[in-house]
């Protein structure tokens, strides 16, 4: 085992090692708890999801414009300020989420809205669900413009980095699920 370091990104992007796994665990504890406090449940029971991320991207140009719903897992967070983007994994694929202060705007607890003051309550490896309209940014990626969030699992253990990770075949042989979620 000691020669199984886990690494991973933390959110100024600094690797930190498997000893610190544990103060990463305290700090998305705390993230969760911050979201019960401010009247989101970490862990949402029920979901709804339209279609699959490959099929909004295969079929961009007859469903462009029009609003879905799609769940997964945030793989990557890039924040500047007003506007944000998330990469976000299902099942079939990846899609991007854009979101912008404007649109998102403001936690509301009676919906299960997380808002965009809030979402450095996100981390890699949380399951959201997120709504808005199917678009084509400037950069010409396929993404989603967010007018809605919803947390639907927090993550309390940081995935690995995907490429300075888990390089131990024998640990990624028994650690299956790691091997999976990357």
């Amino acid at each position: 085992m000691a020669n199984s370091k886990i690494k991973t990104q933390t959110k100024n992007n600094s690797n930190i090692n498997s000893s610190d796994i544990v103060s990463q665990r305290q700090i998305r504890l705390q993230k969760a708890e911050e979201l019960r406090k401010l009247g989101l449940d970490p862990y949402t029971p029920t979901s709804k999801k339209d279609k699959l991320n490959k099929e909004l991207v295969d079929n961009f140009d007859t469903l462009q414009g029009k609003d879905f719903t799609v769940t997964g897992r945030i793989f990557l967070i890039r924040n500047f300020g007003k506007i944000a983007f998330i990469d976000l994994r299902d099942e079939s694929g990846k899609i991007q989420l854009f979101i912008t202060q404007q649109n998102l705007g403001a936690t509301d607890s009676k919906i299960g809205k997380l808002g965009y003051e809030h979402l450095n309550l996100l981390d890699r490896g949380d399951f959201i669900q997120a709504h808005g309209k199917l678009i084509k940014t400037k950069t010409g990626e396929i993404s989603i413009e967010v007018d809605h969030i919803k947390v639907l699992s927090k993550s309390l253990r940081p995935l690995p980095d995907k490429w300075k990770g888990l390089k131990d075949e024998e640990q990624l042989t028994r650690r299956a699920y790691v091997r999976m979620a990357l």
